[in-house]
């Protein structure tokens, strides 16, 4: 992740607390948009998480959960709040960004097929015969064909032909449904993966007996060569693996060898834990 002189100069003048949230979400921003995401649905989803926050982990024992309650602690007025803990939050007009829409629609639409594929397109033509322009128009909201072409092309789901029109390769982004462990979608891992290490930092800042504190610790090094920040990726690969056959003996060991004895206690509350090791390396521009 890269902070360069456009993010000092957009970061200029923010509170802290903007800084912190900028860092946070930049990295997130990117994902979103390697993944064909667009804006709208990650906002909606950041409104939908604060009134869920406000509603779980900010009650007052004894007290209703009222609508203004939620709208005081999330800045939200009482109809958006309304709206989203009735389920009636807005919705993102399209799960797809508008590239992706425009590239989906002329693969999935007739209008837009000959002998059931997606046609070749000139960038215009005349008469409403179908071209790039009129593709654009139909399903871009609003967007100049422009830079939606420019979009994908980059992404290569379009291609030019030596003639000038241009032939679609793939509807879509290539990695937007990548599979990961276990069979989920990679940005289901992600989203799993980011959850715990977050909820690991949020349960210490308001865990005032430190005794009880989850681990939480971060060890990072200055002015470190490729050589070097290669040499570090090793070692912190050897500690993984070491750690990873301590946890699997530990798990073997408590797994019950026979049938449970009559009258012990059954552990209703579904828990996870463990362990995450990461590597990173950020390179950050003054």
């Amino acid at each position: 992740m890269n902070f360069d002189s456009k993010d000092n100069s957009r970061l200029k003048g923010r509170s802290p607390a903007f800084k912190a949230i900028f860092r946070m979400m930049r990295p997130l921003a990117k994902l979103m948009l390697h993944q064909g995401l667009p804006a709208t649905e990650s906002i909606e989803a950041l409104k939908v998480a604060f009134v869920a926050a406000a509603e779980e982990d900010f009650a007052i024992p004894g007290k209703k959960n009222s609508h203004a309650r939620v709208s005081v602690l999330t800045g939200f007025d009482r109809n958006t709040v309304a709206d989203i803990r009735a389920g009636r939050g807005a919705r993102s007009e399209h799960y797809y960004n508008r590239a992706e829409r425009c590239a989906r629609a002329w693969y999935e639409d007739e209008a837009w097929q000959h002998n059931n594929k997606p046609m070749e397109l000139p960038f215009s033509s005349e008469a409403d015969e179908p071209s790039i322009e009129l593709l654009v128009k139909g399903y871009s909201g609003g967007i100049g064909p422009y830079p939606i072409l420019d979009e994908m092309l980059r992404a290569g789901m379009v291609s030019k032909l030596d003639n000038g029109y241009l032939r679609l390769e793939k509807p879509g982004y290539e990695k937007k449904l990548g599979i990961g462990p276990e069979g989920k979608p990679v940005i289901q891992v992600i989203g799993e993966q980011l959850e715990s290490m977050i909820n690991i930092m949020a349960f210490n800042v308001v865990q005032t007996d430190k005794s009880k504190r989850r681990l939480q610790q971060m060890l990072s090094y200055k002015n470190v060569s490729e050589e070097e920040s290669e040499q570090l990726n090793e070692i912190v690969k050897d500690i993984t693996r070491y750690a990873i056959e301590k946890m699997t003996e530990w798990d073997d060991s408590r797994k019950p060898t026979g049938p449970i004895a009559e009258g012990t206690s059954i552990i209703e509350e579904k828990r996870k834990t463990g362990v995450s090791i990461n590597f990173f390396d950020d390179t950050q521009k003054q």
